[in-house]
């Protein structure tokens, strides 16, 4: 058990030193490597010197001697300015702005250059910087906290987020991306030719459980922003849950859902009711069936151990769900998230937003991140504004539908739309005595005597046009893929959407996740 000390005991005063003390240290640096990088740079300067600009940034912050980050800022302003890089015109640019004395004059600049027999050895120079830099911005981030909470006044969550927003842009910065050569990738195409097979779809993520979705995006892939959107109600929940049970039962892969509208037991029994292809309204009216607890409770049994973890909380900013998703990962191996939905994201703890467009637009370049440092595929809900509800309804939707911003869809992979197919005019155009008119109506209608409908049990098909919706999921923007409209089916008794002419999905795809 750890000791506590009452303050004003000699324990208490000799632990308090200690904290002190440690203060007191000097920050984490190597003046001898910092030498070592800038006399690289005076003695071969076309080699090095772009190296050292693209590792350690212009600003000279990464070095810790104030003399050393003069000189950084120097070359890489001389750089940019064309200016050749020497000894001489490195002089003769500091005497310009009186700088010269400042760095210890021509002796000091001579000195870093003879002190470097080769360039060769500047890579670890670099490494051996850049790493104490980054622990100089790790003991910054926890002295500003620090001092944070002791002045706080307000929520404990507001300090924690903080820190872990300042802790992950320290680990984004310290993460160099290499520059490799284009034919360093064929070696994994090479791989991926080899697993081609003829006549099998060739998944690079998860499956959704929709042929012909798979068909248009070929999986859930790792590193992607993927938004659906709808107006409420449109099912975009009910599709997402649909996903998510797809990829938990048949790919086995843990999902985790941020459901920041509706409690975990809603979710679970949408899930189950989904599942079991049993009517959830006859449920809430009191007309289940006899059969139907049967077909629910083996249902249960088979998702008992379905990896999927709800996050129900309302009201969450995207730094708290930032430390929640990473908990995810670490505790559970979570390989896709759902978040429902973006618009009830509150932005950055502490931050003021002058309207939605600031904050969605600024939640949205955290999602970003998010992605790209946890490695998994994101499906964000989001809402969609009310212009094709009212006068536009007839025409597909399109980016700017989206609502309060338009960054999201900026920032996203893979923008989709829901929405139903509106059937009036192909009803009413079926008596008519156009023959085109006709004949459009009944390729529009045709779905209702397809292999999809005819697999549905009797008692749904009976009254067809109740109990199935007609709806499209518009794929309006695909970074890697084609855009189009998916056609499904939407089974309302069950929650359930299905392929619009194929019965069943496609268990036949190839399923990597890369």
């Amino acid at each position: 058990m750890s000791e506590t000390f009452e303050q004003g005991t000699p324990e208490f005063r000799k632990g308090r030193r200690r904290v002190e003390a440690a203060g007191d240290r000097l920050p984490p640096h190597s003046v001898e490597a910092e030498q070592g990088v800038l006399g690289c740079c005076l003695l071969s300067p076309n080699e090095c010197l772009p190296a050292v600009l693209e590792r350690l940034g212009v600003s000279g912050e990464a070095f810790y001697d104030l003399r050393h980050q003069t000189l950084a800022r120097a070359l890489a302003d001389m750089t940019g300015a064309s200016v050749p890089v020497d000894l001489i015109s490195l002089q003769q640019w500091l005497k310009d702005r009186n700088e010269l004395e400042g760095v210890g004059g021509l002796a000091y600049l001579s000195g870093l250059q003879d002190a470097v027999p080769s360039a060769a050895n500047l890579p670890h120079y670099l490494d051996v910087v850049r790493e104490k830099w980054t622990l100089r911005r790790v003991v910054r981030v926890c002295h500003e906290t620090v001092a944070k909470v002791h002045e706080h006044a307000g929520e404990a969550m507001t300090v924690v987020n903080g820190f872990s927003a300042a802790a992950a842009e320290v680990t984004e910065q310290h993460s160099a991306v290499e520059v490799q050569p284009v034919h360093a990738s064929f070696r994994a195409v090479i791989e991926e030719l080899e697993s081609f097979r003829q006549g099998r779809k060739q998944m690079k993520g998860f499956s959704t459980g929709l042929n012909y979705l798979d068909n248009m995006l070929c999986g859930l892939k790792a590193e992607e922003y993927i938004i659906i959107a709808a107006r409420p109600g449109g099912g975009k929940t009910a599709l997402a849950l649909q996903m998510a049970e797809h990829v938990a039962m048949k790919c086995e892969a843990p999902v985790g859902i941020f459901s920041l509208e509706m409690g975990q037991q809603a979710l679970a029994s949408r899930m189950v009711f989904q599942k079991a292809g049993v009517n959830y309204q006859s449920y809430r009216n009191g007309f289940l069936r006899d059969k139907d607890g049967a077909l629910l409770t083996q249902a249960m049994q088979q998702m008992k151990r379905m990896p999927v973890f709800v996050d129900e909380s309302a009201g969450l900013s995207i730094e708290e769900l930032a430390i929640r998703a990473r908990r995810m990962v670490r505790q559970h191996g979570v390989k896709l998230f759902i978040i429902d939905y973006l618009q009830l994201l509150t932005g950055r703890s502490g931050k003021d937003y002058h309207d939605m467009n600031a904050r969605v637009s600024d939640t949205s370049d955290g999602l970003m991140k998010l992605k790209k440092e946890l490695k998994v595929p994101f499906i964000v809900l989001a809402q969609e504004n009310a212009n094709r509800e009212r006068a536009e309804r007839d025409r597909p939707p399109v980016l700017s539908d989206l609502k309060d911003s338009q960054k999201p869809a900026q920032d996203a992979d893979c923008v989709m739309f829901l929405a139903e197919v509106d059937l009036t005019r192909a009803r009413r155009d079926l008596a008519s005595n156009d023959e085109t008119k006709r004949a459009i109506a009944e390729a529009q209608l045709a779905w209702m005597d397809g292999a999809a409908v005819a697999g549905l049990p009797a008692d749904i098909r009976e009254d067809i046009e109740a109990n199935v919706k007609r709806q499209n999921l518009y794929v309006c923007k695909q970074r890697n893929g084609p855009t189009g409209p998916v056609e499904l089916l939407y089974v309302k008794p069950w929650m359930r959407f299905m392929d619009a002419h194929t019965k069943g999905g496609d268990e036949g795809a190839e399923v990597r996740f890369q």
